[in-house]
C-alpha cells in the first residue's frame, strides 16, 4: 500500500484501488531553537500554515 504520489508512475499490471475510508497521518518536524530552518523546511512549514494544518 503506497500513497499515489509515491507510486507514480504506476507500472503496467499494477492496479489502483481506493480505500473504503480516508486515512490521515501526523507528520512532525523538529527544528533547532537557535538555528534557522533549512529553506525546504521553511517552505514546507509555510505551506502548512497557509492550509491551516500546522499545529505548534
Amino acid at each position: 500500500m503506497l500513497p499515489r504520489l509515491a507510486a507514480l508512475p504506476i507500472p503496467d499490471g499494477v492496479y489502483v484501488r481506493s480505500l473504503p475510508v480516508r486515512l490521515k497521518r501526523v507528520i512532525g518536524a523538529a527544528i533547532l531553537a537557535n538555528t534557522p530552518p533549512a529553506p525546504a523546511v521553511k517552505v514546507f512549514l509555510d505551506v502548512l500554515k497557509q492550509q491551516k494544518k500546522l499545529t505548534l
